[in-house]
């Protein structure tokens, strides 16, 4: 048996020189001039209408001292009644408090320290020990003035209580790991994993002027002295007169879901300096690219062909306020021809009705922590003809809902006709459906330069997932690839071999930190790749890669991945250690409970291997994976009665099954119970008839008990169904033997 290791591998340069005055002689660039924070309160003498128009923002109220302006919300000895327990909100000596489900899930009062958000909810964030802010799942909405819980509405089908890790005072509600870096202006997490706390700090709270522009120390000594020659006012970043590129690499370190590598450092080019964007697959998007969890924008506007023709943040937001310019269709109409799509003829709806607006269409959104509405940004044609093969939403039935999607295709085909663009979406939804055809398919939207990049890049996380072996030949041209994006997505996706391990040693010089430190961990899985000359590169890289992972090691994925790198370093000590502290940290992250049985398997500890996968069934009985993987492990060991009751409990919940049931088949085949072996063969080859695997297994099957009727016809099936079938000619001289007629099993 072979366990699943699961591996989550997861400057702009203003040069100036001053002749005038040899105070600033020394400054050379400021990448290597470090600028000091100087706070708000500095840029609104020359800078009035700018800070007018921020101070409505929701960047300026993103997180606030309580007080009785910032506090929206009612704590005048307000409650709210769940699961038989009352939670109070009232005031006392003019602070601010809660009695809410403590840390042991018994009702504790705690002191609310800081507001987080304005509109339409308002969240707040309480005082832990070893410096911990954390987020209370008791929420104020802004719009219908009431308090709800958040996770009973994010996790309606799941049961949180206080062990488990979404529970608001455990990680997943963690202000400092979660939240803080998008909420407050130059954060430094200072998270000590030794001591497991924090000692975090900021310039200001909230989004202000610095968050985005950058420290201003040399833009206050410009303004000074306008005659200085100093680069761009000042700043390291350059906004006046910026391109959608340059505004997105701003904005995507907040705007986007993403692996960060630290501390965030203004002096950079590009984003894979300081982070990794997640692509827009499973299990965050639809198999279309429509937002299904939270994307944050960026993502979604990654896709969208406004991105691709150059269209900007502010062309449809206030750069300062955040707010959208227009509320109509004006907003789209600053580019598209209002004759020709602000009618009837183009929306086909009275122009009094939802379907009238441009955004309902393009932008259909849904409803995020509970109660925020958020528009989808990949400005997409309504499709519901890929609904209908995919089950992605669509706009047309996210407003009638009383309609099917046969209705909306019928609807979109009267009115615009039947010429509609393949998508990726299809090749996406069949490749989860591990269709062999899709490998073909996701090669050419791999090459294909008219695709958004971050398509590109995801068909390449699609190819990884669902077909390992034929992904490698496919990326390996990657490894060199000029834009970064591209490179970076095919190492992460790589393994080292004999066919690209001269690339991959080569990216561990790569000017761009993702994509050395990524390299390096992948060699570090197998280090008899690793040339003398390539060592010291190698060195300094991993311990980028193991820096990064130090940074995030208070989320249990760092630890996890520090588990794996130890494991690829045969140092099952810390391996072991790395992933029990995972496993304590967050019950239910699968990965961890794996990866631990995979090492125990491997070190010759057979009952700790499956103890372990027990253990997480007791914690996540309803995962059938992990019946599935522990039914294999007892398999292995050679306990296939038993191995039989976990797989049998796995086969109707996971999807695809296919495998469960070719391990089905050869067991039941094994323990004589010939009926049910062939039951369940022949399932194979009808529930998946593309897959010529299959039809040989139960060839094999009827050979192997000796009923040659049966053999022969499937046989002929194999040659019919796979006319290339390597081995054809043996298939068609069987086929044309004589052998006793026998008609077993």
């Amino acid at each position: 048996m072979k366990l699943k290791l699961f591996v989550l591998f997861g400057l702009l340069v203003g040069l100036f020189s001053c002749n005038k005055s040899n105070e600033y002689v020394a400054i050379v660039d400021l990448h290597n001039a470090k600028a000091a924070f100087v706070g708000n309160q500095t840029c609104v003498g020359c800078h009035q209408k700018e800070v007018k128009d921020w101070e409505h923002s929701h960047h300026a109220k993103a997180m606030l001292e309580v007080n009785d302006v910032n506090v929206l919300a009612d704590f005048n000895n307000a409650q709210l009644v769940r699961n038989g327990l009352t939670h109070k909100m009232f005031k006392k000596n003019d602070a601010f408090y809660v009695i809410t489900d403590g840390p042991n899930g018994t009702m504790q009062e705690f002191q609310v320290k800081y507001t987080f958000g304005y509109h339409p909810i308002q969240q707040y964030l309480v005082e832990f020990e070893q410096g911990r802010l954390q987020v209370l799942s008791l929420t104020w909405d802004v719009v219908k003035k009431e308090w709800y819980y958040m996770s009973d509405e994010v996790y309606k089908n799941l049961s949180i209580d206080h062990g488990n890790w979404l529970h608001w005072t455990n990680q997943a509600y963690n202000w400092n790991s979660m939240c803080a870096e998008c909420h407050t202006t130059n954060l430094k997490k200072n998270y000590n994993p030794e001591t497991d706390s924090y000692k975090t700090t900021w310039s200001q709270l909230s989004v202000n002027c610095e968050a985005c522009h950058g420290p201003a120390e040399f833009h206050l000594k410009w303004t000074a002295d306008k005659e200085m020659d100093i680069a761009n006012y000042g700043f390291v970043k350059k906004f006046k007169n910026s391109d959608n590129k340059s505004q997105i690499e701003t904005c995507v370190r907040c705007h986007s879901r993403r692996s960060i590598y630290g501390d965030y450092d203004y002096n950079w080019e590009h984003t894979h300096e300081q982070i990794a964007i997640a692509t827009v697959g499973f299990p965050n998007y639809h198999s279309d690219g429509q937002i299904k969890e939270e994307d944050f924008e960026i993502g979604s506007f990654s896709q969208s062909k406004m991105h691709e023709k150059g269209v900007k943040c502010t062309d449809c937001h206030n750069v300062h306020s955040g707010k959208v310019k227009f509320q109509d269709n004006r907003l789209c109409t600053q580019c598209h021809l209002p004759t020709q799509y602000d009618s009837e003829k183009h929306h086909h709806h009275d122009k009094n009705k939802p379907g009238a607006s441009c955004v309902d269409c393009h932008m259909p959104g849904q409803y995020f922590m509970g109660r925020h509405f958020r528009r989808d940004h990949s400005l997409r044609i309504p499709r519901p003809d890929i609904s209908k093969v995919t089950n992605s939403p669509n706009a047309c039935n996210a407003c009638h809902k009383d309609k099917s999607v046969d209705w909306a295709v019928e609807k979109t085909t009267l009115w615009y006709g039947t010429k509609t663009k393949d998508h990726y979406g299809f090749t996406f939804h069949k490749a989860g459906l591990q269709d062999p055809s899709a490998i073909d398919e996701l090669k050419i939207i791999i090459n294909d330069e008219q695709k958004p990049i971050i398509v590109r890049q995801t068909a390449m996380d699609v190819l990884r997932l669902n077909y390992p072996e034929q992904s490698q030949p496919i990326l390996n041209p990657f490894l060199t690839n000029k834009k970064i994006a591209l490179r970076y997505q095919s190492v992460f996706n790589s393994k080292i071999d004999n066919t690209n391990s001269s690339q991959l040693l080569a990216l561990l010089k790569d000017p761009i930190k993702g994509i050395r430190s990524t390299a390096a961990i992948k060699i570090a899985e197998n280090k008899s790749f690793l040339t003398a000359a390539y060592q010291s590169a190698y060195d300094k890289a991993i311990k980028e890669y193991l820096a990064i992972l130090t940074y995030n090691s208070d989320f249990p994925d760092a630890k996890l991945n520090l588990g794996n790198y130890y494991l690829s370093q045969n140092d099952s000590k810390k391996a072991e250690n790395y992933y029990l502290k995972t496993i304590n940290q967050d019950k239910e992250l699968t990965q961890a409970y794996y990866n631990l049985a995979y090492l125990y398997n491997n070190t010759n500890k057979k009952s700790e291997a499956i103890t372990v996968l027990e253990t997480y069934l007791q914690n996540n009985p309803k995962n059938s994976y992990a019946y599935f993987d522990i039914g294999l492990l007892i398999a292995e060991y050679g306990d296939y009665k038993k191995a039989v009751v976990y797989l049998e409990k796995a086969k109707n919940n996971v999807t695809p099954n296919d495998r469960i049931i070719l391990n089905l088949a050869k067991i039941y085949d094994y323990l004589g119970n010939k009926k049910q072996a062939e039951n369940y063969f022949n399932q194979l080859v009808q529930n998946f008839p593309l897959i010529q695997e299959y039809y040989v297994e139960l060839f094999q099957f009827y050979i192997k008990n000796k009923n040659t009727i049966k053999a022969k016809q499937t046989a002929v099936k194999i040659i019919q169904k796979f006319p290339d079938f390597a081995e054809r000619d043996l298939l068609e001289n069987f086929i044309n033997s004589e052998f006793p007629t026998n008609s077993n099993p």
